[in-house]
C-alpha cells in the first residue's frame, strides 16, 4: 500500500487469520509482508496463527472493537462488527473519493449529518 507511518500503533490490529496456516510460498509471502510491517511500524495488536482464532471473533473478544469504532477489514464477515455498533466499510457511502471523509483517524464516528 505504502504506507509511511501509522496514525495510531495502539488502535491498529493485524490478524493473519486467513493466511495461516500457510497453504503455499504466496500465503507464507503475505503473513512475511504483514509480520515485517507490523514490527516495523511496532503496531500493538499482531495476531498469528496458533490460538489466536478469527479476526472477527477475536478482535471483540479482547476489546479491541467496540461502538463507534471505524473497522476497515477485507472479507465479507466484516459487516459483523455492525452488531457491536461499530462502523463497518459496508455502510460507507459508495460515491466518496475518500472513504469515510468525516472520520478523522483514531477519532470515534458519528453518524454524518443528513444520514437516516
Amino acid at each position: 500500500m505504502g504506507a509511511q507511518e501509522v496514525f495510531d500503533r495502539d488502535r491498529v490490529a493485524l490478524v493473519c487469520d486467513h493466511f495461516t496456516p500457510n497453504k503455499d510460498i504466496e500465503s507464507a509471502e503475505q503473513v512475511r509482508t504483514v509480520r515485517e510491517f507490523a514490527l516495523e511500524k511496532k503496531i500493538t495488536h499482531y495476531f498469528e496463527g496458533g490460538d489466536v482464532g478469527v479476526e472477527h471473533a477475536l478482535l471483540p473478544e479482547l476489546g479491541l472493537v467496540g461502538p463507534g469504532d471505524v473497522v476497515i477489514g477485507a472479507d465479507s464477515h466484516t459487516c459483523t462488527y455492525g452488531g457491536l455498533g461499530a462502523l463497518p466499510p459496508a455502510w460507507a457511502p459508495r460515491t466518496s473519493p475518500q472513504p469515510w471523509p468525516w472520520v478523522k483517524p483514531g477519532s470515534r464516528c458519528r453518524r454524518p449529518s443528513g444520514w437516516k
